[in-house]
């Protein structure tokens, strides 16, 4: 299945509100030309300046508003680069520094979005000058990665920072961020198919699989980022076995690094804060390995990383920040969810960029050998969708995920001959009720799209609907107007995921959404069962909130899990 092209879709209602919050902090001075080279602060050279493109270009191409400083930004540090092509201390005689490769991981994305937005041969030339010249020269130096416990370090702050020299390696306190490069030389390679690249890419994703992620406490945002270029290298040809790979590293984040709302660790093994990064990075497997798959719990885990985790973490002002590790055993005050920080302005939000981006993306997928369109997660939007030969123009308004009523319109479309919409239900969605709008003309067809819709009218049918492992699937043809979905999401409870957060408590949900209430009104929540009770019973007073929609209401303390 194939994503939607981000120029063929807008968002409305929410992701729309959130993507241009999001916008709009990335044109303050931390994210502008003359600041751009200067802010970091913490030895990632290359990583500000190229998520912060990256961020950028698919901002623009999802709110379709231009970014007020972008090329400017892109011009100041092509101007910075260094005699081989790249930013910061040229090392010699094999010598690495994996901030900088990770850094570098984030320009070549960068640079590589920023040609397939403009066509900026200069971008295409610089992002290939700094694989040769960056990347290439260390197979060896890749296949002696310190990667035994005693090598690493186990301490570091949000930033990240150098840690100690092993070796050739002058390691970080991001321990593995030495294969965030699997993104961006992935990322090269399926821009330039250069075999040299890709390649190197090989080397370095042979090396990655041998790590004991969970032995060393790789930090999960690293071993997701690594995992999307993996993903990717499968998806350019590279390898059959990457796509097992890639489920297999992401099965071990669900098990070993996730919170009970589907945030992150930001080691493995360490809890003691999320990052917004990986979180995002997270989504972006479930999306990718669903399209590759089919399996629909990658979906669940989609919408429930996103409305939850990913929801919660961006701010008021539009950007991203860390939280405490909810449910994590050992913790302190593990049934409360609090900020860690307001900001993480120097990585997370502008991660938030390809996030918001991705959630447009992944919104429809299109399959044109058996004429289906899919829809992962219902989202208010407009969009134009290329399948089989036909354009579909559809408007799509819903209540979810708060609630179960979705309308699709296709006025206006040249549908082909018929195409089946397969809608993703939540498992506890109840009282299922389809209907669909059909076109009688008035006169013949050729005639009634000549004249315009003023000369049909809509007649409500019962449609033919079927439902297989929680996917409905409604037949469209040319005269289908609008199709109405709706059904009820009842509150339940769910003890949390992950092996290593605790099983003496429970979350409440909606469908994926997951509810609290603020820590001010804990006196009145004795238990999960109580608190639904009063909710179904006077919906209009009940303290449960939706942790998505914290961003604009408060980040106060959180309480999510209950006895």
């Amino acid at each position: 299945m194939n994503p939607i092209k981000l120029s063929n879709y807008t968002p409305r209602a929410n992701l729309a509100a959130r993507a241009g919050l999001l916008a709009a902090r990335l044109e303050k001075r931390e994210y502008r030309p003359e600041t751009v080279l200067t802010m970091d602060q913490s030895g990632w050279p290359g990583d500000w300046e190229g998520r912060t493109i990256l961020a950028l270009v698919r901002l623009a191409q999802t709110t379709k508003k231009e970014p007020a400083y972008l090329h400017e930004i892109v011009e100041t540090v092509l101007s910075a680069r260094n005699e081989r092509g790249y930013l910061g201390t040229i090392y010699e005689d094999g010598m690495a520094n994996e901030q900088q490769l990770s850094g570098h991981s984030w320009l070549l994305r960068g640079l590589c979005a920023y040609y397939e937005y403009t066509g900026s041969r200069e971008c295409y030339d610089a992002a290939l000058t700094i694989g040769r010249n960056l990347f290439l020269p260390l197979k060896e130096t890749y296949a002696s990665y310190p990667v035994k416990p005693e090598e690493r370090v186990y301490g570091g702050d949000m930033a990240g920072n150098s840690a100690k020299t092993v070796g050739k390696w002058i390691i970080s306190t991001d321990t593995g961020c030495a294969y965030i490069p699997l993104d961006g030389m992935s990322a090269l390679y399926e821009m330039t198919h250069d075999e040299e690249i890709g390649a190197m890419l090989d080397l370095m994703i042979a090396q990655f699989l041998k790590i004991d992620f969970t032995g060393i406490c790789v930090q999960t945002h690293a071993t997701l980022t690594g995992t999307r270029g993996i993903l990717r290298a499968y998806r350019t040809g590279r390898n059959p076995a990457y796509l097992d790979a890639a489920k297999k590293l992401f099965a071990m984040y669900l098990e070993h690094g996730m919170t009970a709302n589907y945030a992150n660790y930001n080691w493995f093994g360490r809890p003691e804060w999320t990052e917004p990064c990986a979180v995002i990075d997270s989504f972006l497997c479930a999306m990718q390995l669903y399209a590759e798959t089919g399996m629909r719990d990658y979906i669940t885990a989609a919408q429930r990383i996103y409305y939850n985790g990913m929801g919660f973490g961006q701010r008021e002002n539009g950007g991203f920040g860390c939280d405490t590790c909810l449910g994590a055993v050992g913790t302190p005050e593990n049934t409360v969810l609090r900020m860690h920080c307001p900001e993480a302005y120097w990585c997370c939000s502008m991660r938030g960029g390809e996030g918001l981006s991705s959630a447009a993306e992944y919104a429809y997928l299109t399959d044109d050998e058996t004429k289906t369109v899919t829809v992962p997660y219902f989202s208010s939007s407009q969009a134009l969708i290329s399948l089989s030969g036909g354009e579909i123009f559809v408007t799509q308004k819903t209540a979810y995920p708060m609630g179960g009523h979705t309308v699709f319109s296709f006025l206006g479309s040249e549908i082909p001959e018929t195409f089946t919409l397969r809608c993703y239900l939540p498992d506890t969605a109840e009282h299922l009720c389809v209907r669909k709008a059909d076109l009688s003309f008035a006169d013949d067809t050729a005639t009634a799209t000549a004249a315009g819709v003023t000369t049909v009218t809509a007649i409500s049918v019962d449609p033919d609907y079927t439902i297989d492992n929680g996917m409905l699937s409604i037949t469209v043809t040319k005269q289908t107007a609008e199709i109405m979905i709706d059904f009820d999401l009842p509150y339940h409870t769910e003890i949390p995921v992950g092996a290593h957060n605790r099983k003496d408590v429970c979350a409440i949900f909606r469908g994926n959404l997951m509810y609290s209430v603020t820590v001010e009104n804990e006196a009145e929540c004795a238990s999960a069962k109580t608190l639904i009770a009063n909710a179904e019973k006077d919906p209009t007073s009940s303290k449960l909130r939706p942790l998505f929609d914290a961003y604009e209401t408060d980040h106060n303390q959180r309480r999510v899990l209950f006895s």
